[in-house]
């Protein structure tokens, strides 16, 4: 297990995974299903890709007569519903790698994208996932070795 760039419990999970593949003999997307258990294990590693938080003004308001209180809320108002509407982009790009059975397959889906896009960086960008985990599991898939 040492030899796998993660904690003992996901190298666990890889060995199982390749002792369970070495008893079915003769099948032939064995090579698919390991990959997708690295994939997977690398996802468990890291913090969920999915998480954007957007900027928000926290701006108190004291003393502020009726006008600015009318003007004060309304901004909230404003703020909230781009709040909504970036929820919903989140939810929608998340969506594009959403495996119900599960959330890590769901980021494995994300990483098997990432790692063929031409660009990860726009990737990212367009996808609304965060670069560095992106980058960290995929880093983390190359250095484990195929046996």
């Amino acid at each position: 297990m040492a030899q796998y760039p993660m904690s003992p419990c996901h190298s666990r999970m890889l060995l199982t995974v390749i002792k369970i593949m070495k008893n079915q003999r003769n099948y032939a997307r064995a090579n698919l299903v390991l990959g997708y258990a690295i994939a997977t294990a690398s996802a468990l590693s890291f913090p969920n890709p999915f998480n954007m938080q957007f900027g928000r003004n926290h701006d108190t308001s004291d003393g502020l007569d009726q006008e600015g209180k009318h003007f004060e809320d309304n901004l909230l108002m404003q703020q909230e519903k781009k709040r909504q509407e970036e929820k919903a982009m989140v939810r929608e790009a998340r969506a594009r790698f959403c495996n119900p059975c599960s959330d890590a397959l769901t980021s494995a889906n994300a990483l098997q994208s990432f790692e063929l896009a031409a660009d990860p960086f726009e990737f990212c960008q367009k996808k609304l996932l965060h670069l560095k985990p992106m980058d960290d599991m995929s880093k983390k898939t190359t250095g484990i070795p195929s046996r």
